[in-house]
């Protein structure tokens, strides 16, 4: 399933018939954490509004903070969206262009951007799982098949695809690729197991993620690699409730609840990129039983939970939006003076230092350096990170020069 980390769609918020997974409690479930087996109301909300103003309701798990819908739309439902209006909805989700910026199906140059996606994502699945020439790769949710046909063609690699649209799927199989056309749960492999597997961009879609992880176990050789990309909640593009939370993903992963599904689906986690995405790739165990259970040392940070992320999200939810309307010329002193309050909160360390940096330039090419000298002040009093908090002293001091302090 195609991803990006900016879009062009509606925010209208009035309801329509996309909306009633969401809404209608016939097709709504509620259940524990897959994570951690919480109950479903030991948890924080952290978001009512997802993509294209839709009434979906995000939740931190108390106990491990985990992110998730809830209560979300049951699989029969979810069914019916995808084969109904989600393609519709999700048509205009562009993609960024190899030369910089974004561009849509309508766009010249779209077609350009989807090659090298498939292409950047080909080589970074040959580096991450490192199988050599020979060896047999697996996708689940391989739609048209263009990164499995560059891992044949550029890495010698033996492939094959899980993919539920027909459609997709038969362009896959016009390139060469071997398709199964069906969902992950009715796919059975023959017994001779996969040196590589991985999905790109699914796991958030799926109703049981820890179910997924364990079945895709099952198909490694001994050696095998799992390779999973999903967004990374700690790592938010856009507003909160207008882009990141889309209403088709169920879940909303950080490196820490990613890893802590992977250990309980009996994977060792060899490697894991905390970055825009986040990547995880896993080596199965011989465990004495699956799913293991949830205890202490599941998560490698148990701090992390539902109140720590809900903070930094609410945080991020503010910040990003008093940001825009700054930069977009409604700088005023009630805004200036809810940032420089954000600011001393805790906050996600990569949108913090982003943000801080871009409002410290933009005050100072608009010539107000007062307002530049507040922000850094703000932040360096902040919980974040000693890079940031030198930046800010500088700025502070040169801001101090200018005004003859």
């Amino acid at each position: 399933m195609l991803e990006a980390r900016a879009v062009t769609h509606s925010h209208d918020p009035t309801p329509t018939l996309c909306d009633e997974p969401w809404n209608d409690p016939a097709h709504r479930e509620a259940v524990p954490c897959p994570l951690c087996e919480a109950p479903p109301d030991d948890a924080i909300v952290v978001g009512t509004r997802a993509r294209f103003g839709m009434a979906v309701r995000n939740v931190a798990c108390h106990r491990c903070g985990l992110v998730h819908v809830s209560p979300r739309p049951t699989p029969a439902a979810m069914d019916a969206y995808y084969r109904g209006p989600y393609r519709a909805q999700y048509r205009n989700v562009k993609l960024p262009a190899p030369g910089g910026g974004f561009v849509g199906p309508d766009d010249a140059g779209y077609h350009a951007a989807r090659v090298h996606r498939y292409r950047q994502q080909a080589a970074i699945a040959a580096t991450l799982g490192g199988t050599p020439p020979g060896g047999r790769v697996l996708e689940v949710g391989c739609r048209d098949g263009q990164t499995l046909a560059n891992l044949r063609d550029e890495h010698g690699l033996r492939v094959f695809g899980v993919e539920p649209g027909p459609a997709e799927a038969q362009t896959a199989r016009e390139r060469g690729v071997e398709v199964f056309v069906g969902l992950l749960e009715e796919y059975a492999p023959d017994g001779e197991g996969f040196d590589q597997v991985q999905m790109f961009h699914v796991l958030e879609h799926l109703h049981d993620p820890l179910g997924a992880l364990s079945r895709l176990a099952s198909w490694l050789k001994p050696d095998g690699r799992l390779i999973i990309e999903v967004p990374n909640v700690t790592h938010p593009y856009g507003p909160l409730e207008g882009n990141f939370f889309q209403n088709a993903h169920l879940f909303s992963f950080s490196a820490n609840t990613l890893r802590g599904l992977f250990v309980r689906a009996g994977l060792r986690v060899e490697r894991l990129v905390d970055g825009n995405t986040l990547f995880v790739v896993g080596t199965p165990e011989a465990v004495a039983e699956a799913p293991r259970p949830f205890g202490p040392d599941t998560v490698p940070h148990p701090e992390q939970d539902g109140a720590w992320i809900a903070t930094r999200l609410d945080t991020y939810r503010h910040l990003e939006r008093l940001r825009a309307e700054i930069r977009g010329g409604a700088a005023n002193m009630d805004r200036l003076g809810a940032v420089t309050q954000l600011l001393r909160r805790p906050g996600f360390a990569t949108h913090t230092t982003e943000t801080v940096r871009d409002l410290v330039d933009f005050f100072a090419r608009v010539g107000a350096p007062r307002a530049a000298m507040a922000v850094a002040t703000a932040a360096a009093a902040g919980p974040h990170p000693v890079e940031l908090i030198s930046f800010c002293h500088r700025v502070v001091a040169e801001c101090r020069a200018r005004l003859g302090q």
